[in-house]
């Protein structure tokens, strides 16, 4: 199983370099959507510039995580709002051990 670090970024990479969408364990996202508007607004941005070789196949796997949980805001926690930082080229991570993140009001 495998750990995401950037929606937009590991949804184009599933399509892009044929990865299995089933060992998706989770995506840790630097969104903050905290309602189904908010992830229209930013699924509409994701197709129009991230995804636009594949828009249908990209949005319908987003979903699809969505709708299983497996997607990760933790930029909306109140207590520590953060942010995964990827390194160099890497956007996904087999263990959550080897995750770091920024407060979310930081950039990287």
């Amino acid at each position: 199983m495998i750990i995401g670090l950037s929606l937009s970024t590991c949804i184009w990479d599933v399509f892009e370099n044929n990865i299995d969408p089933d060992s998706i364990e989770k995506i840790i996202a630097r969104t903050a959507c905290r309602t189904p508007e908010e992830w229209e607004r930013v699924i509409l941005d994701y197709r129009r510039r991230d995804w636009w070789e594949f828009p249908e196949k990209a949005e319908e796997l987003a979903r699809k995580l969505l709708a299983e949980g497996k997607i990760e805001q933790p930029r909306l926690d109140p207590i520590n709002p953060r942010m995964p930082i990827m390194g160099r080229k890497r956007i996904w991570v087999k263990s959550g051990r080897r995750i770091r993140y920024v407060p979310s009001g930081r950039t990287y």
